[in-house]
């Protein structure tokens, strides 16, 4: 045994692909799977590939898409790359410097890749508010909680009082308290999820609850957009979304009379949605409302199944512009 440097070498790509992970469907998280898992050489070809899987070339494709790359070509010769460096794994000495140098290019492209998503004009927008505010909170859980703390230490040595809070319940008393000259900034690490929905409360005209929960089994969330379209679970009241959102829908269909399911059932189609399941709305039912959440539609089937086909046709020309 000599006295050489051991080095565990980390594999890129398949640290993109775990990072990817959450966002791929199931069929997607068998392929990754295996890509995660695999340390042997093999004919990595889409079509072996696909043969040994069980699966499309064109989930390959998706695949590698989710993932951040091209298609399915950029991303195996990304894979093939590494996996000849992790099958290396232990190195002596003489291999400091590649590692070194890979760390170094590593953190090269990070850094490269923050100055061009960077916005000035947002960055001074934040500075302002941070410079008028008196008290500042900084929300996170788990990994971007402490990205708060971080926060919270640095703006703290140069005077300001800033509070990171790391507690879901906290967050709730947090925002409750804050009053006008209190900045709230939220750290997310993904930034993944474009709409969120949450659960709510039927009440009557008085406000008095007849339905503790809308949201009992299930969630539009657990149904497909397809099915959403036949049965209908989205209430616009519990829906909060990013701004591209409703940039992508505009101009709304013009007999779209409910402007909520459109969002919704697009966003389904083309974003990442999630469910809070906590009631966090109270919904009015009276009996002059449009909506028919916690009743039954009023309206004939021949205009259900026309309103629907006419919502699933804009849906198709929309997603079509969009591709292009």
């Amino acid at each position: 045994m000599n006295d050489d440097y051991m080095i565990s070498f980390q594999n890129e790509t398949k640290q993109t692909i775990e990072a990817s992970y959450k966002k791929m469907t199931a069929v997607e998280r068998s392929v990754a799977d295996f890509f995660i898992g695999n340390k042997d050489d093999m004919d990595f070809s889409s079509k072996n590939i696909s043969r040994v899987l069980y699966v499309s070339e064109a989930t390959l494709s998706r695949f590698s898409q989710k993932c951040g790359y091209k298609g399915y070509r950029e991303f195996i010769f990304s894979y093939e790359r590494d996996l000849k460096f992790e099958q290396k794994s232990e190195g002596t000495e003489k291999d400091v410097g590649l590692f070194a140098r890979r760390v170094q290019n590593s953190y090269q492209k990070l850094l490269q890749e923050n100055f061009r998503i960077l916005d000035e004009e947002q960055v001074r927008r934040v500075a302002g508010m941070l410079n008028i505010s008196k008290r500042v909170l900084i929300f996170g859980i788990g990994n971007s909680g402490y990205a708060a703390e971080e926060f919270q230490l640095r703006f703290m040595r140069i005077g300001m009082d800033v509070n990171a809070v790391t507690d879901s319940h906290m967050m709730k008393i947090g925002a409750a308290l804050a009053g006008e000259e209190t900045l709230v900034i939220a750290i997310t690490l993904s930034g993944e999820t474009a709409e969120v929905l949450c659960n709510c409360a039927l009440t009557d005209i008085n406000l008095n609850i007849i339905q503790n929960e809308y949201y009992t089994n299930k969630s539009p969330i657990d149904k497909s957009v397809w099915g959403n379209l036949v049965k209908d679970l989205w209430l616009g009241c519990c829906i909060a979304f990013r701004r591209e959102i409703l940039l992508a829908t505009l101009p709304f269909p013009k007999k779209a009379a409910a402007h909520d399911l459109w969002i919704a059932l697009y966003s389904q189609l083309h974003f990442k949605c999630g469910y809070y399941p906590k009631v966090l709305q109270l919904y009015r039912r009276h009996e002059n409302t449009v909506s028919f959440a916690g009743g039954k539609s009023t309206h004939k089937l021949l205009y259900r199944i026309n309103y629907r086909l006419y919502l699933v046709y804009h849906l198709l020309i929309r997603s079509i512009i969009k591709k292009q």
